[in-house]
Parts: structure tokens; C-alpha cells; sequence
């Protein structure tokens, strides 16, 4: 994941990309399914309440992108690109270790989805390999750096 955004006061927007890499889902049996990633683009707006040190992060928005699915195992295989999109809301905590480094922040934010496409892929005229999910919870801990900080 890949995220950049814009602050001000205790708003914020946030926007970025999500790349899933291939991972494989068996139709039935291990040497027939399909293999599929994601490629995502997400925005949210942030509300920013805390100090100075510890701000509280409560955003909004929707993701949108594409899921690509390629078979394997059968006769004659194929890709196709299916529409992925979601309404997003997360809530988390980033601690800034103070005036020594303004710029630097860890966090952790739990974020939930509400897919509103559900991908599906079959291979031949078997049942479904892969079924999206209705709802989705992701959580996420790492580093940021921000420009434009005053001490």
C-alpha cells in the first residue's frame, strides 16, 4: 500500500493504491482453478482530533479498481478483469515521537470494507473458484513521513 495525502488542521485527505499480488484458488481440485490479484485506488477524507503527539485517525471513503483473474488446468486458459469497488471507514492512532522529528510518525489503523462488486471467476463449467467478500477488515501497522512540518 501506497499512501499519500494532505493535512491541515484536524482534516485530512488521504489517497493511494492497493497491489495484491496472484494468489491461487482451486475450483474443486488442487490442479484446476484460477489465480487472481487486485490493483486498487482508494480516497479518504480524515478527521484528525489529538496533541501534537498522538493523533486519532477517523476517515472515510470509497476504493475502486479492477480484479484480474487468470485460469489454470483447463484446456484453454484465460484472463479477465472483473470491477472491484468499496465504501471504506477506519479509525486508528498515530504517535509523532515529538519536536526532535516532527517528520516521522507510526501508526495503526484497522479499516474496514463494504464491497459493493463482488469479483467472481469460474473456470470451464465449474463451480466458482474465487467469490468476493461482502465485507473486508484490514489491519495495518507502519511508518510515515510527513513534509511541510514546523517545529
Amino acid at each position: 500500500r501506497l499512501v499519500g495525502g494532505w493535512e491541515r488542521r484536524r482534516l485530512g485527505v488521504r489517497f493511494g493504491s492497493d497491489v495484491w499480488l496472484p494468489r491461487r484458488y482451486d475450483a474443486g481440485e488442487a490442479t484446476v482453478g484460477v489465480s487472481v490479484a487486485h490493483a486498487l485506488g482508494h480516497l479518504r477524507l480524515c478527521g484528525l482530533p489529538g496533541s501534537e503527539s498522538v493523533t486519532v485517525l477517523l476517515c472515510a471513503g470509497a476504493r475502486a479498481g479492477v480484479s484480474i483473474a487468470r485460469s489454470f488446468g483447463v484446456q484453454a486458459p484465460e484472463s479477465r478483469g472483473s470491477l472491484a469497488a468499496a465504501a471504506l471507514a477506519s479509525a486508528g492512532i498515530r504517535w509523532t515521537p515529538g519536536r526532535t522529528s516532527p517528520n516521522l510518525g507510526l501508526f495503526f489503523e484497522a479499516e474496514s470494507a463494504l464491497h459493493l462488486t463482488r469479483p467472481r471467476f469460474h473456470t470451464a463449467n465449474r463451480p466458482a473458484a474465487y467469490v468476493g467478500n461482502y465485507v473486508a477488515l484490514l489491519l495495518l501497522v507502519g511508518a510515515e513521513v510527513r513534509f511541510g512540518v514546523q517545529n
